[in-house]
């Protein structure tokens, strides 16, 4: 077996030892159809600035910036978050957050997304994706979609609670190629629909795609 492959084995194994677990947040009515540890949905309101929303033991989340933000309802419900506005996720106490999955409803609103800390990425025209290592509050920076405000259908948390792996505490290198393997070990090219191994680097975290 080659080196790199029994390295992530071990690293898998260290992340399962973690007790990852997932948190559903979706907005008006759930579009997620995967299983989830905690769920959360929050219905229509207009003028959500400033206001915290919390996810039971989870976390807690607010929008902040000089524009009217919203939770629409429609055919796709969403939270309308417009541009230079911040997203805030916070953990709980005891909470590490290593995972933050943004879904919208098609290409035409979503737009960039950066933190003060992790890593962001675009995937698949419809996802932004976000890993790191939080126990401290992660702020969410996004620029304007191609319609005006980015909608976010549901975000996917994953996170573990009673302290962090070792996993989990190696520092990301933004500049390493990201990988995605099954829970066997085997690389998948273009994951979907189910639990995988993301690697990036030495950073390793369990993900749902």
């Amino acid at each position: 077996m080659k080196r790199t492959l029994l390295t992530l084995l071990c690293a898998v194994a260290l992340a399962v030892s973690a007790n990852a677990e997932t948190a559903l947040v979706s907005f008006i009515k759930t579009v997620y159809e995967g299983d989830v540890t905690y769920e959360e949905t929050f219905p229509a309101e207009d003028g959500i600035n400033d206001k915290v929303f919390n996810v039971g033991d989870v976390c807690s989340f607010v929008v902040t910036g000089t524009n009217t933000n919203n939770i629409k309802s429609s055919n796709n419900s969403y939270m309308e978050v417009k541009a230079s506005c911040t997203l805030t996720i916070t953990p709980k106490t005891g909470v590490t957050i290593t995972n933050v999955y943004l879904q919208y409803p098609s290409t035409n609103y979503i737009g960039q997304m950066s933190s003060n800390q992790g890593t962001c990425e675009t995937m698949s025209g419809k996802v932004n994706e976000w890993n790191g290592t939080a126990t401290t509050p992660i702020d969410f920076t996004f620029v304007k979609s191609s319609n005006g405000p980015q909608r976010i259908q549901y975000m996917l948390i994953t996170y573990t609670t009673g302290g962090s792996s070792a996993i989990e505490t190696v520092a990301v290198d933004v500049n390493a190629p990201v990988k995605y393997y099954n829970l066997e070990g085997v690389e998948v090219a273009n994951p979907s629909n189910g639990l995988y191994i993301r690697q990036q680097g030495n950073n390793v975290a369990k993900v749902i795609k």
